[in-house]
Formats: structure tokens, sequence, C-alpha cells
């Protein structure tokens, strides 16, 4: 994958990896649309089993779903390169792009080192698409090692942890965060899925994406927990870290 479609995925998946009741061809959406100068991101969530990110060129492309937070039913957000930061950022320098400071590291258990700071703007609506809240979040993406793998802490102020059964709940130090891991399998428009795969589309640990021209499989996994009032999300896609590593990067995070 070329640098440029690098960057604009994961400017993609720093929103909301929460989730999700995606669109079919969710990482296929991503790289189709990848490559356009202008993005956006629109993002849902809703059962923690899924996760979406789609870019789009000039409009914003979504689905239908629930969000988690009262009120909130939709999520739409975007990014500008030219905010990105690249060093690693002081607490003043957060909380003048963004308006808080949330808890982040310059280097996560596993070697994983800062790489930058990204800040968006969110748009929350209602189920009527009426805008309840306007504001801005920050996402920290690491160095994976690996073309194409992203690693990233995306915060937003504000609870948004969806409260289902659709996750595994771990304690860390007395905060509660949901733990999950899904295989996402891009596939071309005619494949015929076997009946294991259906299986594990409906047990949630499998999403297939019709409409790529090969097959290809990507590993994701995310922690998400609320404190002081932020809700982290931890998100990795395509790298190494499994489930205790991944629990590992959320507990020093919250220690930190």
């Amino acid at each position: 994958m070329s640098d440029s479609r690098d960057d604009i995925i994961r400017e993609a998946l720093a929103k909301r990896a929460q989730g999700i009741v995606p669109s079919e061809n969710m990482l296929d959406d991503i790289y189709r649309r990848a490559g356009q100068n202008k993005r956006e991101v629109f993002g849902m969530k809703g059962s923690y089993k899924k996760i979406i990110a789609v870019v789009c060129a000039a409009v914003v492309v979504g689905t239908t779903g629930v969000l988690a937070g009262g009120l909130r039913k939709s999520v739409t957000s975007h990014s500008d390169r030219r905010e990105a930061i690249e060093h690693f950022p002081t607490a003043e320098e957060v909380e003048k792009a963004v308006g808080y400071v949330p808890k982040y590291l310059e280097e996560l258990p596993g070697g994983y080192k800062f790489e930058s700071a990204q800040p968006s703007d969110r748009t929350d609506k209602d189920a009527d698409g009426n805008v309840i809240k306007e504001a801005r979040d920050m996402s920290f993406f690491y160095d994976t090692g690996i073309d194409g793998a992203i690693l990233n802490l995306g915060t937003e102020e504000g609870n948004y942890i969806d409260d289902t059964d659709n996750c595994e709940r771990v304690d860390i130090g007395g905060v509660e965060a949901h733990y999950t891991s899904f295989t996402y399998m891009a596939v071309p428009p005619d494949y015929k899925p076997t009946d294991e795969e259906i299986q594990r589309e409906k047990e949630g640990t499998l999403q297939i994406g019709y409409g790529s021209s090969e097959l290809t499989i990507t590993q994701t996994s995310s922690v998400m927990w609320f404190s002081d009032g932020i809700t982290y999300n931890l998100l990795s896609m395509g790298t190494s870290a499994d489930r205790e590593e991944m629990l590992e990067m959320a507990e020093a995070i919250i220690n930190s």
C-alpha cells in the first residue's frame, strides 16, 4: 500500500472504531476511495463486534445504526492533515488543539513508538439528524513496523462506551475496559462463504466485505474504556499485538 493511502486510512481509523454496524464493504470502501485529496470519515457504533472506517472524496458515506451515549445516534468526523502533530506533543499543545488533555504515552509496551497526533472535528446527531454536539477529538498513532498496519489511540470527551454484551469486559486497575476482536475478510463479489464463515459472522468473530479484487484477511482488535471524563479507544489493525499485549498497552495508558 502506498504511503498516501496509509495516511488516509489512518485518518479514517482515528475515528471511533468502536463498533459497529458498518457498510458491507468496509475495508474495500477504504481502498476504493483512498487516494482522494479531500476525505471525511463517518462512523457508527452499536455492537462492538464490528468496526467501520469509510473514506470518501467529497461526501460522507454511511450506514444506519445506533450509537452509545444517550441521544447520539450518528457521528460525522473530519480531519485536516495540516493540523497533524509530527512530534510528541506536550499537554499544552494537546489542550490547545482539542480543549482537553487525555492520557497518552510516547511509547507503548511492545516497543510501539509515537508517530503522530491528529486532531479532528466531530459532529454528533440525534435520530432525526439534528446536531446535538460539536467537538474536537484527538488521536495518537504509533509505529507498528508493519506496512499498512495501524495502532491508534483515539480519544474523545464524554462517555461513549456501548453497554452491550458484545465484548469482553476486563478490569484494569478499577477501570472497566471492553476488549473486542474480529477478523475482516475482503473477498471478490462472487465469493461464496463457507458454513463455518457464516457461523462466525453470526458470532461476530468475522466480517466479510464483498467487492475486493482478491481475498485478503486482516485481524482487528480494540480496547475501550472511560476514565476521568474521556473515552479511549485503542485500535489495532493488522499488527502482531494479541489480546494480552493490547490489554498491557491499555493498562500502561490508564496508569500513566
